[in-house]
């Protein structure tokens, strides 16, 4: 660790000296120790888990975060992404999508000691359902349906209402009661939807039946 000074010619034997100074390094690191981040999965509409988005050092090394855009599949380029220096990543997307995410905690007594973690965002579609509202006459093929779209196929359905029995994993069901019928669904990736409706049943009405025949010439 000292000073070294290098003296530069021309051709004419002008020089010009520049100095310089080598201190000793302290090549020893310590890296930060992160706690781990956790994929989550959710329906659009709901919110993330923040747990699942946020980390902590474990060893106390005291550091600065950043967060980047890490190349997921709607995430373009690794990037920075401004404001995002603490240990909870809190500008989430809001649209359909894979995310990913890279965490770099830098120790601010060297630089040149840091951790990473990625973690990865998924968005689902949410499904929707329409309950029809219905008027019949009884008997025993009285049904209420329900009709699901979007999503991922392959629902579950779940029924509530004033059957004498509840139903199972069906759209449609016969009943012959009247009153609010509600259909929870559930989609391929766990994503639901809910929804109402009115079945009013009337009973059938017998009328007396009146012939007039008339005595024709």
């Amino acid at each position: 660790a000292q000073n070294y000074t290098i003296r530069i010619f021309n051709e004419d034997g002008c020089y010009v000296d520049r100095t310089v100074t080598l201190t000793e390094a302290d090549c020893s690191c310590t890296n930060p120790i992160l706690t781990a981040l956790n994929n989550d999965t959710i329906c659009v509409g709901a919110t993330f888990d923040v747990q699942n988005i946020s980390t902590a050092v474990t060893n106390n090394i005291p550091v600065t975060y950043q967060w980047y855009n890490d190349n997921g599949l709607n995430n373009p380029s690794m990037t920075p992404i401004a404001g995002q220096t603490d240990s909870i990543l809190t500008i989430l997307p809001n649209a359909t999508g894979s995310y990913q995410y890279r965490v770099e905690a830098t120790s601010t007594i060297n630089t040149a000691c840091l951790a990473s973690q990625i973690v990865t965002l998924i968005i689902n579609d949410t499904p929707s359902v329409v309950v029809t509202d219905a008027l019949k006459c009884t008997s025993d093929d009285e049904i209420i349906s329900a009709t699901a779209s979007g999503g991922t196929d392959s629902y579950d359905y779940s029924w509530t209402g004033p059957f004498s029995t509840i139903p199972g994993n069906v759209s449609s069901v016969p009943t012959s009661k009247s009153g609010t019928y509600t259909v929870l669904i559930t989609d391929g990736n766990g994503c639901t939807a809910a929804d109402s409706g009115e079945l009013t049943v009337q009973p059938k009405v017998c009328l007396p039946v009146t012939i007039n025949i008339k005595k024709g010439n």
